[in-house]
């Protein structure tokens, strides 16, 4: 066999099996799916861990579903979402006021911080963690 022809049917797959490794930080298979955890500082629930769910359906990098504070009994839509590599963000507007979510994607779990906002004037702020449960 012509040694040159093996030596660049090596370095081929060598270079496919390089590029086509995971990389450990990427989403895996996008944000959709029911993500479950808590919330800290919501002082209108509970100054600790309020329970938080999103239903989530990542469509490129727009992001569109719920955000359910379920001991709050309350659901609310996501007016604003977006993937940009590993940092999602998300918001809606209830009463007025905007309560947005910034976080960092590895593997299955979402964290960050979230902030109410009432015009310019921020009145609540606290972090959140997420896993996801179910796609």
């Amino acid at each position: 066999m012509n040694v040159r022809l093996i030596q660049t049917a090596l370095l081929t797959f060598i270079v496919i099996a390089v590029l086509s490794c995971d990389d450990p930080n990427r989403p895996d298979t996008g944000l959709s799916g029911i993500w479950e955890g808590t919330m800290n500082g919501y002082s209108q629930v509970s100054p600790n861990e309020t329970p938080l769910v999103l239903n989530l359906t990542q469509n490129d990098r727009i992001i569109n579903g719920t955000i359910s504070l379920p001991e709050a009994g309350r659901v609310h839509t996501i007016e604003n979402g977006n993937l940009d590599e590993f940092f999602i963000r998300i918001s809606f507007t209830s009463s007025g006021l905007v309560t947005s979510y910034n976080g960092s994607l590895r593997g299955s779990s979402l964290e960050g911080s979230w902030r109410l906002n009432q015009g310019q004037e921020t009145l609540e702020t606290g972090s959140w963690q997420v896993t996801r449960v179910s796609r």
